[in-house]
């Protein structure tokens, strides 16, 4: 009986887990930008691995395999947000605006504040007297112009070495 049980319970999570993955796959082809696009990647990523891999748990019984499959498991649960929050803060550092639902449900491009990355040796000064309540951010530079072609060498020069303080 409790055989039929586990058979039942290791299929249904492989049908559950195959159909996050497939939905997914639709999402990513289906929606407008990259942030929807990544949502619903990561998605079928964490909740659909995650599903078949303990599908297969269930299938392989109690061995040194289950034990793998739970330690690819964490490794999965662990990766997906951290490699989609890193995807979605590059595209945003980069300028990538996002596409968000405006008056009636109507997608719109609205423009998203986003800082700049911060590269070594400047800091972030907060100007409280632009508004109240509401901070300005404002970036401290050096007499060069960091923004200006080298967005790459997070803080080096053109000849990658270390800009004066």
């Amino acid at each position: 009986m409790t055989s039929i049980l586990v058979e039942i319970l290791q299929w249904a999570m492989l049908l559950a887990g195959s159909f996050f993955l497939v939905v997914g796959a639709f999402g990513v082809a289906r929606m407008p930008d990259i942030f929807t696009r990544m949502h619903a990647a990561s998605v079928a990523d964490t909740l659909g691995a995650g599903l078949l891999i303990l599908g297969m748990c269930l299938e392989s019984g109690f061995s040194l395999v289950t034990v793998k499959l739970l330690m690819i498991l964490a490794l999965f649960f662990f990766t997906s947000p951290l490699s989609s929050h890193a995807l979605a803060r590059a595209a945003l550092v980069v300028g990538v605006k996002p596409l968000l639902a405006g008056e009636g449900g109507r997608l719109e491009r609205r423009a998203v504040e986003v800082l700049p990355p911060r590269p070594a040796g400047h800091l972030w000064e907060i100007d409280e007297t632009e508004g109240e309540g509401r901070a300005a951010v404002k970036r401290r530079l050096d007499e060069q112009d960091i923004g200006s072609g080298d967005s790459g060498t997070l803080g080096l020069g053109q000849d990658g070495k270390e800009r004066p303080e």
